[in-house]
C-alpha cells in the first residue's frame, strides 16, 4: 500500500514536474536563446560594418590629420626656426671675428681707448652744456 502512494505522488509528480521542465526548456528557454543568438548575429554583423566604416573611417581621418600637421611643423622648425637660429649664430660668429682684431691683451690700448671714450664723453657733456644755456 505504502509503494503505491509512494509511486501515485512522489514518481509520477517527478515525472510531471520533468515533462513540464522539459517543455518549458524546449519551446521557452531553447526559443529565447535561438532568438538572442540571431539578433547578436544580426547585430554583430552591422556593428562590424560599423567599425570597418565609421570607426576606421575616423581613426584613418585623425591619423591622417597628425601626420600632415606633423609634416608641416617640421617644415616651419626646419626653414624658420632653425634658419632664425643659423643666421643668428653667422651673425655672431662675425660679429665676433671683428671683434677679436681689437682684442690685443695689452693693458694700455684698453686704457687709450678708455681715455679717449672720457674726452669725447666730455666734450658732448660741454656742448650740451653751452647750447642749452
Amino acid at each position: 500500500y505504502f509503494d503505491e502512494i509512494y509511486q501515485k505522488v512522489f514518481v509520477s509528480g517527478v515525472i510531471l514536474i520533468s515533462g513540464i521542465a522539459h517543455r518549458i526548456d524546449k519551446y521557452v528557454i531553447d526559443g529565447v536563446v535561438k532568438g538572442a543568438v540571431v539578433a547578436v548575429l544580426k547585430t554583430s554583423g552591422k556593428m562590424a560594418w560599423f567599425d570597418r566604416k565609421a570607426v576606421d573611417g575616423a581613426v584613418h581621418a585623425v591619423g591622417g590629420a597628425t601626420v600632415a600637421t606633423s609634416k608641416g611643423s617640421q617644415r616651419f622648425d626646419d626653414n624658420i626656426v632653425d634658419g632664425a637660429v643659423n643666421g643668428f649664430a653667422l651673425f655672431m660668429k662675425e660679429v665676433s671675428r671683428r671683434l677679436r682684431s681689437i682684442h690685443t691683451g695689452n693693458l694700455l690700448n684698453y686704457a687709450l681707448v678708455a681715455f679717449v671714450a672720457e674726452v669725447i664723453a666730455l666734450m658732448v657733456a660741454l656742448a650740451i652744456a653751452w647750447f642749452t644755456r
